[in-house]
């Protein structure tokens, strides 16, 4: 891949993908690239090149995301840990219930 900083401050180039990469990228260009309409009238290459921008910006927030289950969390927002099974009491009478009757 070649990357080119432009006088503007964008960035041209040109790269090489593998077949299984090239197909990937083609399905994310013919899939989000399509015409939003009629009155649309960018280009393949810009509709492309927003495919492009929008998967950064979603690679940028998957990054920064943080997903908790919310069964492993009390009322407190911490853990408990049963020293003596090694079961998480995560603060749910049902779940607490079930470990009583395996017990």
């Amino acid at each position: 891949m070649t990357a080119h900083r432009e006088p503007d401050g964008g960035i041209s180039g040109s790269y090489y993908l593998r077949p299984e990469a090239a197909a990937r990228l083609q399905t994310l260009f013919d899939t989000y690239g399509r015409k939003q309409g009629a009155d649309d009238t960018r280009t393949t290459s810009i509709r492309n090149a927003d495919v492009l921008i929008q998967l950064l910006v979603q690679a940028v927030t998957a990054e920064l995301l943080v997903l908790v289950n919310a069964e492993t969390l009390t009322d407190d927002g911490e853990e408990h840990q049963d020293t003596e099974s090694g079961d998480t009491d995560t603060g749910d009478t049902d779940s607490r219930q079930t470990r009583r009757r395996r017990n």
